[in-house]
């Protein structure tokens, strides 16, 4: 691939539903592609004040509370201008599942900057990469027993991105002698959203310029469609 820039980014959340719940933490890495190579250019790791107290479940599953929250945050409009120094139009966007965190960013955008904001990005899912050629579960914590990368699954916003990251890196330089490929491309998962079929994502939730195909796990779909 050969984006003069890629972002990886994971967001905490008060829920799973884009358009009720809040971002409560923002995790990003930047890379740029420099003589050849990509090299991580900046980090960024923020968490976001809210006006209602955490979910219990959420504190549980994150470690986050509402006095982290409350000492350590910075209003929902400050964190959107520190995500998006590091954004740009032309940005290869990267997450773990990125059709949850992805509706979380568009939402941001609408909310701080633009109510009509249009994503043109292109996309990449890692969990996408990881269910083609594994059996369930695909959660992140499953790929990272799979694949150390020396950072843990700590449900904490900068980790999983970085995680995320290392674990594409592992996957491109593995995958081919664990299933005897001559080359693997992850140039092939780009804007392609792989769905449950017994759960699709609905139309109004899609993103224009991706394909959203039906995806069962550990059958190379994705990779041999390309």
């Amino acid at each position: 691939m050969k984006y003069q820039n890629i972002l990886v980014f994971d967001f905490e959340t008060t829920g799973v539903n884009p358009f009720e719940d809040e971002i409560i933490e923002i995790g990003a890495i930047k890379l740029e592609l420099i003589n050849q190579n990509y090299e991580i250019v900046e980090e960024l790791s923020v968490l976001v004040r809210q006006d209602k107290p955490l979910p219990e479940k959420i504190t549980e599953i994150t470690g986050i509370t509402d006095e982290m929250l409350e000492l350590d945050g910075v209003t929902r409009s400050e964190a959107f201008q520190m995500f998006k120094n590091l954004y740009t139009e032309d940005s290869l966007l990267i997450a773990y599942n990125i059709q949850f965190d992805i509706w979380f960013l568009i939402n941001l955008f609408y909310k701080e900057q633009d109510r009509f904001f249009e994503l043109k990005n292109d996309l990449l899912d890692a969990m996408a990469v990881y269910k083609d050629f594994h059996p369930f579960p695909h959660r992140l914590e499953s790929a990272l027993e799979r694949y150390p990368v020396g950072v843990p699954n700590s449900h904490r916003a900068l980790d999983d991105a970085k995680a995320t990251y290392l674990l594409l890196k592992k996957m491109e330089a593995e995958l081919p002698s664990l299933k005897n490929l001559d080359v693997f491309e992850l140039k092939r998962y780009v804007n392609i959203i792989g769905q449950n079929p017994k759960y699709p994502v609905r139309p109004q939730q899609r993103i224009e310029h991706c394909e959203y195909i039906d995806h069962w796990p550990n059958q190379a779909i994705i990779y041999k469609k390309r």
